[in-house]
This record gives structure tokens, C-alpha cells and sequence, in this order.
């Protein structure tokens, strides 16, 4: 079944022309047992420049948490940044599926997911998507630098 629902994209999906010009992100975080992560995404424009990118270090209790922290904080940069079309790709499934409400939120990620459903419906148009680890290597490798600051 999971492998049903990461063919299925997008998994969240405001508007009906999700394929118009709009910013483009990708996002991933880093985790370690120590409590440390961090995150790294990069949003790219319409015509394939970098609009923007981040990294931050943060302290997260999994690499779930981690994932949904920096999810959220690449929907807010959004709404703040007054994107209305926008499309970010993520390669953690778990918060893909709680976003979309396919799976119940865990007790570390309950208060963030909710924290996005408020931001949904600030764009025009949006859809999220799962990309696979191995197309994400720019946000990953931003992440896991950020981790070593």
C-alpha cells in the first residue's frame, strides 16, 4: 500500500492548475541520536534560479519531528514571502501522509502538522509531493552541512 501512495502525487493539492508557473522547493532535515538536527531547503523560480535556500540547527526529539520542523518552516517562509503558487517536494514520506491526513499524526509531530493545515490555505495553488532521496540531494546535502555548524 505504501508504495501505491508514493506513486500517487501529489499528496495535498490546493487549486486546479497545479502545473502553473510557481516557486519550486526541496526539503529534507538531518537527525542524529543525540538530539541534534537541522534542515536545509532551496526554492527555485519559475525559470529555474534560486529564489531562496535555508538551513538551520535545531535540537528535535526524531528525525520525524526534524522532517515536519523543517516542512513547516519552508511553508511559512512561503506565506510570508506572499507565494500564492507553490510546489515543495519532500522525501519523508510519514509527513507527507500526515499532512494529507492519511495517517494520524504522531505525539511529536501532532502540534507542527497542525500548525500547516493553518498555512494550506494561504496559497492559490499548492501541491506537495514525495521526491525520492536520490533527487533530493541538494536539500540533503544542505541539511547535513548544516548539521556539522
Amino acid at each position: 500500500m505504501t508504495e501505491n501512495i508514493k506513486n500517487s502525487v501529489p499528496f495535498y493539492l490546493i487549486g486546479e492548475n497545479y502545473n502553473c508557473l510557481c516557486a519550486r522547493a526541496k526539503v529534507d532535515a538531518s537527525w542524529s541520536e543525540t538530539l541534534a538536527a537541522s534542515y536545509g531547503w532551496i526554492v527555485y523560480n519559475p525559470d529555474g534560479s534560486c529564489l531562496n535556500m535555508s538551513v538551520l540547527a535545531l535540537r528535535a526529539e526524531s528525525a520525524l519531528q526534524a522532517e515536519a520542523v523543517s516542512n513547516s518552516n519552508l511553508l511559512r517562509w512561503a506565506v510570508h514571502s506572499n507565494i500564492l503558487h507553490f510546489e515543495a517536494s519532500s522525501d519523508c514520506l510519514q509527513i507527507l501522509l500526515q499532512i494529507a491526513g492519511v495517517v494520524t499524526p504522531h505525539h511529536l509531530t501532532k502540534g507542527i502538522v497542525n500548525d500547516i493545515a493553518l498555512l494550506l490555505p494561504s496559497f492559490h495553488c499548492l501541491k506537495l509531493s514525495f521526491i525520492p532521496r536520490n533527487l533530493n540531494k541538494v536539500a540533503h546535502n544542505l541539511a547535513r552541512t548544516a548539521m556539522s555548524l
